[in-house]
């Protein structure tokens, strides 16, 4: 989920998607960062998802609204599933044979009690994530996990604290959580 929420949103679905005829709609958000001098990366733990992105001034506003939509109303397209439950397999893969990976699993099954949640499998692999249903347990993840009462939000801009404050909530300040989007 962490890189198919980068593919596109609702009002940015991206060009694969094929579901909007608006030029700004048409690129993804990595497309947008390198289009105005931008970065961004994500990572993720056992515990938390973390995504961020630096971009230039001018940009920030645009930007911070293509997070906030993909991060609310991801499309998760299904090409792009396909290939990234490959490279989640080529990450098992190579994990599975380093000391890092063993060092984690020896520690796991140490000091984890075999009932808690912690103690469960952590990485995927083809073998695991190729379900005809994967989609629908991304998009139901997704709907459990991405919600304003499990996320925190930290900005930083040159604007001042109030219309940055007024920024956040624009493109924040919509998300219907009984609608989980």
């Amino acid at each position: 989920l962490e890189h198919l929420v980068f593919m596109g949103s609702s009002k940015y679905p991206g060009p694969e998607s094929g579901e909007s005829d608006s030029p700004s709609s048409r690129t993804t958000f990595r497309a947008h960062l390198a289009a105005n001098s931008g970065t961004s990366n994500a990572v993720t733990t056992a515990a938390t998802t973390t995504y961020f992105f630096e971009v230039s001034t001018a940009a920030f506003p645009e930007t911070l609204d293509r997070l906030a939509d993909m991060l609310r109303a991801p499309t998760l397209p299904a090409a792009a599933l396909a290939s990234e439950l490959a490279a989640v397999d080529e990450e098992f893969r190579g994990a599975k044979s380093g000391d890092p990976h063993r060092w984690e699993c020896v520690k796991q099954e140490a000091v984890i009690a075999p009932g808690h949640p912690a103690a469960k499998f952590a990485m995927g692999n083809a073998g695991t994530l190729q379900r005809d249903d994967i989609r629908d347990l991304v998009k139901a993840f997704h709907a459990r996990n991405y919600r304003p009462e499990r996320m925190s939000l930290v900005v930083m801009d040159r604007r001042d604290l109030d219309d940055l404050e007024a920024l956040v909530n624009s493109c924040f300040g919509n998300w219907n959580v009984e609608e989980g989007g």
